[in-house]
C-alpha cells in the first residue's frame, strides 16, 4: 500500500524557507505520511501552498486546519474500513466516492465533528465532502497520469480535463485563491 497524496506539485513545495529554516506542511508532517495524505484530501490548508495563493510564504499555516481531528479520524471506520486504509488504497476521487456512498458513517468522524463546530452546528457532512471534492478535483486537474510497461509496450494513462462544473467545485473551497482577493 502506498499513499496517494492529493497534491499538485512536488511534495517539498508544501514547505517554505523562512530565515534559512524549512517550515510548512511537509516539514510538520513528513514523519506522519498517513496524516499528511489525509490533510491533502480533507483540509483547505494545502491550497495556501499552491498556485495563485494569496497567502505570503511567511504567513502560511504549518499545521493543517483540523489537523488533530484529522489525525484522530485516521483510525476511525467508514464503510467498515479505516480512513487510513482508504487513503492508502484509493485515489482522492475514489475515496470521495466511497465517503459519499457511506455518508451515514461520516457523523462519527472526528474531522466531521470539527467541521460541525466550524459551521455553527449544521450536522450534515457537506463541508467535509465539499473540501474533499475540491481537493480531489485539484488533484485530478493537475494529475499527470501514469506510465507503465506491459508486455514490452509502454502504456500511458492521463487524467481527463475538468468540466466547467468540476472547475467551479474545485475552486469552491479554495479560500486562499487570488480570485477571493479580487472579490473583497
Amino acid at each position: 500500500m502506498k499513499n496517494i497524496y492529493a497534491i499538485i506539485q512536488k511534495i517539498e513545495d508544501y514547505d517554505v524557507i523562512i530565515n534559512r529554516q524549512q517550515v510548512g506542511l511537509y516539514s510538520t508532517y513528513r514523519t506522519k505520511p498517513d496524516l499528511f495524505n489525509l490533510i491533502t484530501r480533507a483540509s483547505v490548508t494545502p491550497f495556501q501552498y499552491e498556485q495563485e495563493s494569496t497567502v505570503p510564504p511567511g504567513k502560511r499555516n504549518t499545521e493543517a486546519v483540523g489537523g488533530e481531528a484529522l489525525e484522530k479520524s485516521l483510525d476511525q471506520l467508514v464503510g467498515g474500513r479505516t480512513v487510513r486504509e482508504l487513503s492508502r488504497e484509493l485515489n482522492p476521487e475514489d475515496m470521495l466516492a466511497f465517503f459519499e456512498e457511506h455518508v451515514d458513517d461520516l457523523q462519527d468522524l472526528e474531522i466531521h465533528k470539527y467541521y460541525v463546530q466550524a459551521q455553527s452546528g449544521d450536522t450534515e457532512p457537506w463541508l467535509l465532502l465539499g473540501i474533499m471534492k475540491s481537493r480531489a478535483l485539484q488533484w485530478k486537474k493537475h494529475f499527470r497520469g501514469t506510465i507503465s510497461v506491459s508486455a514490452n509496450k509502454v502504456v500511458a494513462s492521463f487524467g481527463a480535463k475538468l468540466t466547467a462544473e468540476e472547475e467551479v467545485d474545485r475552486m469552491k473551497y479554495n479560500i486562499y485563491h487570488a480570485r477571493y482577493a479580487d472579490e473583497s
